[in-house]
């Protein structure tokens, strides 16, 4: 959904979403860095498409096309796995080749690895930090498989997360000592680039350490929230004060651009929601029906008794429908 989402987004942003097709079929240029963007980003997207279709399958009730994906999981992970880490090698290529319009803070371009480095952690902790939200505000579309392993899981991607962490930072570190330039770092914009290194790397790394060594699942949570906030503020570094740091104008985006921002996050949240909601994806088994739903939901310790008569009510008045039929006739 990331992934369809951010293509969303830039078709909002560029306009002409008929030109879509352009680089897969019409107007080919192997040359441009873009152009693998633009391959790797449809490719990557379809093989998600295939590797979610197995909850979509079983929600319709379609076990063969179910089997079908299973039997090709193993190659569509190995897929996923190598197009993602073009992809993020291929954005970050195009930095560097821009290397001109970013000052100090923009060191994170020398290496083509930076991206990529940071992109794991990052996409680790938003995995915590979705499934602690899910847990808390979906418990009851939560089987007991899902929340008994929920917390050991969170251990684990937190230790692959502080491992990438600790690589990033190795490569920041070695693109500043690469061209000798740690007196730029007494700078102003110096110093907002070791603010972002010690909110988003550092202090993360610390507080996962410490996490993982005495098993405190909150700390982990927190810390995976901190790590996800730094590649953000990295990503508005990079793209609204690293890049052409010299021009005199600063160029703020209108607050209708805030508006569609903001709009396209709603209904990336609700589509999220929905698939929770009904495919069998944080619930070992079948997915839900609407007759399993409301008995899932009336079992929820949070729900009253008015609100348990209320999820039955429509059963309630159909068996009483039916049975005054059947007395009439």
């Amino acid at each position: 959904m990331g992934y369809f989402f951010a293509v969303v987004y830039l078709l909002v942003d560029l306009g002409q979403p008929w030109r879509l097709p352009y680089p897969m079929v019409v107007s080919f240029g192997p040359a441009a860095v873009l152009f693998l963007v633009a391959w790797h980003v449809a490719t990557y997207l379809s093989v998600q498409v295939a590797e979610v279709s197995a909850s979509f399958f079983e929600w319709i009730g379609f076990p063969v096309g179910k089997r079908g994906v299973r039997k090709i999981t193993l190659g569509l992970t190995v897929a996923g796995i190598i197009l993602s880490t073009l992809h993020q090698g291929a954005l970050g290529h195009s930095s560097p080749m821009r290397r001109a319009r970013y000052t100090l803070s923009g060191i994170r371009h020398r290496f083509n690895g930076c991206t990529f480095s940071f992109h794991l952690p990052g996409g680790l902790c938003m995995v915590i930090a979705v499934s602690t939200i899910v847990s808390k505000t979906m418990a009851w579309r939560c089987d007991d498989r899902f929340k008994e392993n929920l917390d050991k899981l969170t251990i684990a991607l937190a230790k692959g997360a502080s491992m990438g962490l600790a690589t990033y930072l190795t490569i920041k570190l070695i693109g500043i000592a690469h061209d000798n330039e740690w007196e730029y770092l007494a700078t102003g914009w110096g110093q907002w680039f070791m603010l972002e290194i010690f909110i988003g790397v550092i202090a993360p790394l610390v507080l996962f350490a410490y996490a993982i060594k005495n098993r405190l699942v909150g700390v982990v949570r927190f810390s995976a929230v901190l790590t996800v906030f730094g590649v953000v503020l990295n990503r508005i570094n990079t793209a609204m004060i690293a890049f052409n740091w010299k021009l005199a104008e600063r160029e703020i985006p209108h607050w209708r651009e805030a508006i569609i921002s903001v709009t396209i996050f709603a209904i990336y949240i609700v589509v999220y929601r929905f698939i929770l909601y009904r495919c069998p994806s944080s619930m070992h088994g079948k997915p839900l029906t609407r007759w399993n739903r409301q008995r899932k939901r009336s079992e929820s310790p949070k729900l009253t008794r008015v609100r348990k008569d209320l999820l039955w009510a429509p059963a309630i008045r159909r068996r009483k429908r039916l049975h005054s039929s059947n007395w009439n006739s």
